[in-house]
């Protein structure tokens, strides 16, 4: 009473797994073989019917690493606001963060000076941060030749304003189509 297609199948099922037993036997016994490997050991891990995916089974899975008893309960929580925050934070930011609100390559509007108003109004790009630690000076250059010359000022972030991709003043645009 034994259906041909279920054996066929169970068969195909035994046939599969014990190639990848057979693969994976392979390659245990290379890496024991290898003195790099000796030092660290090799963990044997039981072939899993199914693929590890997704975080219940991946922690499931990061138990067979722990001695038994090891772990007690569920892991601590992570606050996925923050762990979102330190991943994905871009380094502009970051650098923006530390640099007083301006990173490199950030397109400015000079402002506010009084001793040589004559770049006040003009566009520039940040190229560095000057004795940040102590003075707190970024380093420009403007985009317009004075005096046919390309000008390089040291300035305070409050005689800068930053501009968006698109030029406007204010934060960085994002057209989503």
């Amino acid at each position: 009473d034994e259906d041909p297609d279920v054996v066929a199948c169970l068969r195909r099922s035994v046939e599969f797994a014990s190639a990848r037993a057979g693969i994976q036997n392979k390659y245990l016994t290379m890496l024991k073989g290898m003195e790099e490997v000796q030092s660290l050991g090799v963990v044997e891990m039981p072939l899993l019917a199914s693929e590890v995916t997704g975080p219940d089974a991946i922690l499931d899975f990061s138990s067979r690493f722990l001695p038994a008893g090891y772990r007690t309960g569920p892991p601590a929580e992570l606050e996925r606001s923050m762990a979102f925050e330190a991943l994905y934070k871009s380094e502009a930011q970051t650098a923006r963060e530390s640099t007083g609100g301006f990173a490199l390559e950030d397109r400015v509007i000079v402002h506010g000076l009084a001793k040589t108003p004559v770049y006040n109004d003009k566009e520039a790009v940040v190229t560095s941060f000057v004795d940040w630690e102590s003075a707190g000076r970024i380093k420009v250059k403007l985009l317009e030749e004075i005096d046919g010359k390309t000008k390089v000022l040291a300035l305070q972030p409050k005689n800068l304003r930053r501009l968006g991709q698109d030029g406007a003043e204010g934060q960085e645009k994002c057209v989503v189509m």
